[in-house]
């Protein structure tokens, strides 16, 4: 666990009694007052639903593989408990619309279960409207999902949506307000556009709301997530993986500080650059479902892997001060030959890329 995650790990009971102290009930604003399990509640015949069986043949996680030397623990929460549910006039706390029990009690696996603590519903302080919905309904917000980050709307979002056929067809889905337009896509791929439901900063009261558990602690290997997205969003013959694709990447925050030489390198050996935030949500698909080659500073762009095929070699740009595995477990669970080039960088994770080594793995691939 990085340091900061530790410091606001150790505040978080101060935080928490203060607001408590501050606003004492969840329905007039305030923080839940603990947490539930749904699992327990399940096995304890509490509420309707089901703990689908344990995943078989988890992939293996290599020694060398970034989910590991990051540091995160990414690697051991293959044993993650995929559940749903159905409970009856049920309440969802703002921002992160998780149900609460009848005693103010948030439930665990909907904000994340050991990242629990993190969640911005403790930090509640005041009054938030409350909206009545009627009839049956299923949400995909969560604390990681805004529905504007890529990763986060895929990974932590859609992927709750495994779970739908097992809910009425009527059951509308809750998704963020002013969703990006590639969400929006996407639903409207999935064919789901006339079900869903833009919700706000506000509580909600829920005639009868079927929780779709995450298929995964957000950011660790996924292969129930990952599967689900290729099937529903590759459809059709797979097209021969011949394009070389580098991603730019224009962002505040893990910038590569000499681009221009980085992007002169690639073109000079006939790679595609590409920046995928220029391009829709089918062309972002269309491109990489061909690639045989992927490379790219870390960040959201790499989501696309979820759309390569299988055998594609990937080479990561990783700032040293800012690791994390994410898109490693995704090329894992689709059969990808993922490295990563660690790179000096600054607290932002600003970074240099080694040039000779660029080149010494591009010309690998020829």
């Amino acid at each position: 666990m990085r340091i900061s995650q530790r410091i606001r790990r150790a505040i978080f009971p101060v935080r928490r009694r203060i607001n408590s102290w501050r606003f004492p009930r969840l329905r007039s604003g305030g923080p839940p007052t603990g947490t539930f399990s749904e699992s327990k509640a399940l096995k304890s015949n509490k509420v309707q639903g089901e703990i689908l069986p344990k995943l078989q043949g988890y992939p293996l996680i290599p020694e060398d593989s970034e989910i590991r030397k990051a540091g995160l623990r990414q690697e051991a929460f293959s044993g993650w408990e995929m559940l749903r549910s159905t409970r009856n006039n049920a309440y969802l706390a703002a921002p992160s619309l998780a149900h609460c029990d009848d005693e103010g009690r948030v439930c665990r696996e909907a904000i994340y279960g050991p990242h629990a603590w993190a969640d911005p519903v403790w930090g509640r302080q005041g009054p938030v409207p409350t909206q009545k919905l009627s009839g049956n309904f299923t949400s995909i917000v969560s604390r990681w999902n805004e529905g504007s980050n890529y990763f986060h709307w895929f990974m932590d979002g859609l992927t709750r949506l495994a779970h739908l056929n097992s809910f009425p067809a009527d059951c509308r889905i809750i998704i963020p307000e002013n969703p990006a337009p590639f969400a929006l896509r996407s639903i409207e791929l999935l064919g789901l556009t006339d079900r869903v439901l833009q919700v706000g900063d506000v509580d909600l009261e829920i005639e009868r709301y079927w929780f779709a558990g995450p298929t995964m602690l957000s950011g660790c290997p996924d292969p129930i997530g990952v599967d689900w997205l290729r099937r529903k969003f590759l459809t059709g013959p797979q097209p021969l993986g011949c394009r070389k694709i580098y991603i730019e990447r224009t962002a505040p925050t893990r910038n590569v500080g000499n681009a221009q030489e980085l992007r002169e390198l690639f073109h000079e050996r006939g790679w595609e650059i590409i920046d995928p935030g220029s391009l829709t949500l089918d062309e972002q698909i269309s491109t990489f479902r061909e690639a045989k080659a992927i490379a790219g500073a870390h960040g959201a762009a790499m989501t696309n892997l979820l759309w390569a095929p299988a055998g594609t070699e990937v080479l990561e740009f990783m700032p040293e001060r800012r690791r994390n595995g994410c898109y490693a477990g995704i090329a894992i669970i689709a059969g990808q030959n993922h490295q990563t080039l660690v790179c000096n960088s600054d607290r932002k994770g600003n970074m240099n890329i080694a040039l000779d080594k660029i080149a010494c793995w591009t010309d690998t691939l020829r």
